[in-house]
């Protein structure tokens, strides 16, 4: 085991090192960011029991010098004046790499005894005793045990460059014999490799298909994915078999102890469509996806980014379930305007790399409704953002809310982000130069159309379902909101130009192109929804109010049967009605 000369090293990693010692020890415990002020703390160390253990943790590992001792007398009386009252404090523990001398610990006690806070002076010998029982820190920090983790990623990447991973058929039962070779391998190289890395842990799969497929399955916001550094897949190009490697942190502060870094280059020309999504990242900080980028300087654990070019996507990272259950309101700004109060889900924010601008992006419950703030360095709202995104497939209830939000949204209207149920207002905000006038009116017409389908859902036990909005015509939307219409009750008076009729025994139709009379015409009340034919239990009944015939001609030379022309008389209305089904003794077709 490499042994700890103190002396030997900077301030910086003996800092380190002991911190990295305690917070392995307590996987639970935090760092102190120095650059928002440390308050007299280091490390702070949360008991099962209450309270904290806080750790000052110094480089000096000879006598203490004058100024040195101003030093720990500073981080103390900070200590007290901005942490003590602040947070249950079991102890305050002074971490250095030197044991004191009697005077020394008659000059601690001096400085911290009227406190009645628990202290220690936690010197070299209580740190040798944690180094030895940490001989995997110590080989990665003073001894060669971070070029052998480096060395163990070169041997997991090469499995996959094995001259037996041969283009295979995805099913070929040669491709699951070999999967199993693989994964012993890998199994074999991660197992070092969590023996040699003192931050992270590993897990490997070896899985039977591309990385395209397979990442679907990874996608953010899963439980599993919270806990860990990164996923990084492996594939050669001519294979069916990708590794997936876990890589988790072994406590709290891993990726602050040992962060994961990288360089990224990226090109995009003015105008094109990468412009404008890099610039809304450099501006708000809304995360790219899918931009071409080159991978450089890269300083990370095992398994972590290789460097080359690639495809890189930032993750929309949502806190939802850190948050109480929200709604956004609109208020229109015409006082008879309606008022929209959706339920809120799928909150993500961050902030420009400057620190300038921000954005605040969020969903209603279905994710119909996308609606995306930006706001400038001053905290003022620069744009409104709205998406309408696809909801085929899904049960028209629950979209709903979300269409209707869209379509309501205008100019001069507020929004406002606020806790359910009448809780507090988190944000106002004025939808001043946000306003979508093409948006809103395809909404509104779909708004119609999915109302209308929830009516028809109340008169069948078949669960009415959003068809492929793309195979929806305009046609069809018209025709299910009159199908609506008319199950609600409602007549429908239109103009009609001309009806064609086949009957069976055309020789007894008495043709006087003068004689005018009225029609009543009945047929089946069918919803077609996409590919469903919904019965709705209803007859569609058309009056004809005047009519006269136009002609009267044979269908073929072997049959009575023929085609009459109709055509509007002095009334050329027809009145459109649903009627139950029960009233007739002979359903029509």
């Amino acid at each position: 085991m490499t042994q700890v000369n103190w002396e030997r090293y900077s301030g910086e990693q003996v800092e380190e090192f002991v911190a990295a010692m305690l917070l392995l020890r307590n996987p639970h415990g935090n760092l102190i960011t120095p650059s928002q002020g440390d308050r007299g703390i280091d490390i702070q160390i949360k008991v099962e029991t209450g309270g904290y253990d806080i750790y000052q943790v110094k480089k000096y590992a000879s006598a203490l010098s004058p100024s040195q001792k101003k030093a720990i007398e500073h981080s103390w009386k900070t200590f007290l004046a901005q942490t003590a009252g602040r947070i249950q404090v079991n102890s305050w523990n002074l971490a250095l790499p030197y044991d004191p001398t009697p005077e020394n610990l008659d000059w601690f006690e001096k400085l911290t005894g009227d406190s009645g806070i628990t202290t220690q002076w936690y010197g070299r010998t209580q740190l040798d005793t944690l180094a030895a029982d940490s001989p995997q820190l110590v080989d990665y920090y003073f001894g060669d045990g971070r070029q052998r983790s480096e060395q163990l990623l070169l041997d997991l990447i090469s499995i996959q460059d094995n001259p037996a991973s041969p283009s295979q058929d995805i099913d070929s039962p040669l491709l699951e014999t070999l999967r199993n070779s693989l994964l012993a391998k890998a199994t074999k190289i991660t197992n070092m490799l969590d023996e040699v890395d003192p931050f992270y842990r590993y897990e490997c799969e070896i899985r039977i298909g591309g990385i395209e497929e397979l990442s679907k399955e990874y996608l953010p916001h899963s439980q599993r994915q919270q806990s860990e550094a990164f996923i990084a897949f492996l594939q050669r190009k001519d294979s069916n078999i990708t590794t997936v490697l876990h890589v988790i942190p072994k406590c709290a502060e891993s990726c602050r102890l040992k962060p994961i870094t990288f360089g990224i280059s990226v090109r995009a020309e003015s105008g094109t469509e990468a412009h404008s999504v890099l610039q809304d990242f450099i501006q708000y900080g809304i995360p790219p996806q899918n931009i071409q980028a080159e991978i450089k300087d890269v300083q990370s654990p095992p398994g972590g980014p290789l460097p080359g070019k690639g495809i890189i996507s930032l993750i929309d990272y949502s806190e939802q379930d850190k948050l109480p259950p929200l709604e956004i309101k609109f208020s229109p700004n015409e006082s008879d305007g309606e008022v929209f109060a959706v339920d809120v889900e799928h909150i993500s924010h961050g902030v420009a790399p400057s620190g300038e601008g921000s954005y605040l992006r969020f969903s209603d419950r279905s994710s119909v409704a996308t609606i995306t703030l930006l706001a400038t360095a001053a905290n003022e709202l620069a744009d409104l953002r709205v998406e309408c995104n696809t909801f085929d497939g899904k049960k028209p209830s629950e979209v709903l809310p979300g269409l209707r939000l869209i379509a309501g949204l205008r100019n001069g209207g507020e929004l406002e982000l606020v806790v359910r149920d009448g809780g507090p207002q988190i944000f106002k905000a004025r939808s001043d130069g946000s306003d979508n006038h093409e948006l809103r009116a395809a909404a509104r017409k779909i708004v119609a159309y999915i109302e209308s389908l929830m009516e028809v859902q109340k008169h069948t036990f078949l669960p009415v379902m959003i068809p492929t909005m793309e195979t929806v015509s305009d046609y069809d939307i018209d025709s299910i909101i009159q199908i609506a219409r008319l199950l609600r009750g409602e007549t429908i008076t239109r103009k009609w130009s001309q009806l064609e009729l086949t009957v069976e025994d055309r020789e007894h139709i008495p043709f006087d192109e003068n004689a005018q009379q009225a029609i009543l015409y009945h047929t089946k009340l069918i919803a077609q929804v996409g590919d469903q034919e919904i019965d709705t239990g209803y007859v569609k009944q058309t009056e004809y109010k005047s009519a006269r015939i136009a002609s009267v001609r044979e269908k073929d030379k072997t049959t009575t049967a023929g085609y009459v022309t109709l055509v509007p008389g002095s009334i050329p209305e027809a009145v459109l009605s649903a009627i139950p089904m029960s009233q007739f003794e002979d359903v029509p077709e």
